[in-house]
């Protein structure tokens, strides 16, 4: 479990291709497992774009800035701010 760990974060850390020198000490499971799991995320994605792999950090406010397509007027949120 903990190799699969550290393969999940090889992953995370280097993006969906592993540099040759990672991947030449790897076993074929390992290999394999590394494939499926970029396979998974990448199903994830869907067709809609979504890629989940980036901006992995938090934004430093809890606010953020919406730009509409469309105006709609004014919009209510959760606190009752508008």
């Amino acid at each position: 479990h903990d190799r699969l760990l550290q393969i999940r974060a090889l992953r995370w850390g280097y993006g969906s291709v592993l540099p040759s020198a990672l991947r030449f000490h790897m076993s074929a499971e390992d290999v394999d497992w590394f494939s499926g799991y970029k396979m998974s995320l990448a199903t994830l994605a869907g067709d809609q774009g979504l890629d989940i792999t980036q901006d992995v950090k938090p934004p430093k406010s809890l606010y953020i800035e919406v730009r509409c397509l469309k105006d709609y007027g004014e919009f209510e949120v959760e606190d009752g701010t508008s």
